[in-house]
């Protein structure tokens, strides 16, 4: 029995070990402020980040009852600041991250601070930098579509907004020189035509005329010849 119960604690034993993350935080000394602590997240985590307050190396406990604040900043001359709040549990101060403790990249002057209440003692304990690095898998992100596509028509653009399908230049100019060709064509054909035209008249005019005059130079030899029989007979 006590080598199954064994065997199962060595199964089961990972299970246990790594069903939660560990927290991760860092240490700071009250006897040595001159010492940086440095703390590395990333944008948009939630960790839970335990502070070990010392003394000369040792525990100190002397801020049971007092708030407890990380605070981060632009730099030591900042007029404002992020807050993450914590609280404290012996030597221990945990600060838990929300969604938006560490909304942004950037480098940022830390601070551990203490307080009582309506700020009766002030205490900060430890300087250093806080290091917020991009997650975009932390961050609000979509899904990756590396066949998407661009309605230009609906884009709302700042600048010169590219050309919907049949309207760009090239197209609207190869138009305009079809056009230009067509319309080209056709008067040209049309003023052949109008020549054409205009020559059959004049030559169907010329026939008429001769036509007349034709026939008009033979009625007038018909006329003579009858008047020359007429004053013949008399």
């Amino acid at each position: 029995m006590k080598r199954l119960s064994l065997i199962l604690s060595i199964l089961f034993s990972p299970v246990f070990l790594f069903a939660s993350p560990p927290d991760t935080g860092f240490t700071i000394d009250l006897a040595h402020p001159t010492i940086k602590f440095e703390y590395t997240t990333f944008a948009g985590n939630t960790p839970s980040i335990p502070v070990a307050v010392l003394t000369n190396g040792l525990s100190y406990n002397g801020f049971a009852g007092y708030n407890c604040e990380l605070n981060y900043m632009m730099n030591d001359s900042a007029s404002s600041l992020k807050t993450v709040t914590g609280t404290i549990s012996g030597n221990i101060a945990t600060f838990q991250a929300l969604t938006n403790s560490f909304p942004a990249k950037g480098d940022f002057f830390c601070e551990v601070y203490f307080s009582t209440a309506y700020g009766a003692s002030k205490i900060t304990a430890g300087q250093g930098m806080l290091h917020v690095n991009r997650s975009p898998s932390s961050n609000a992100h979509g899904t990756l579509d590396l066949m998407s596509r661009i309605n230009w028509d609906t884009l709302v653009s700042i600048g010169t907004v590219p050309w919907a399908a049949l309207t760009e230049p090239l197209f609207m100019a190869s138009v305009a020189y079809q056009i230009t060709s067509a319309m080209t064509n056709t008067w040209i054909t049309d003023s052949a035509d109008e020549e054409l035209l205009r020559s059959q008249f004049n030559a169907t005019s010329n026939q008429f005329n001769t036509a007349i005059t034709s026939e008009v130079a033979r009625a007038t030899t018909n006329e003579t010849i009858i008047s020359n029989s007429v004053a013949v007979k008399v």
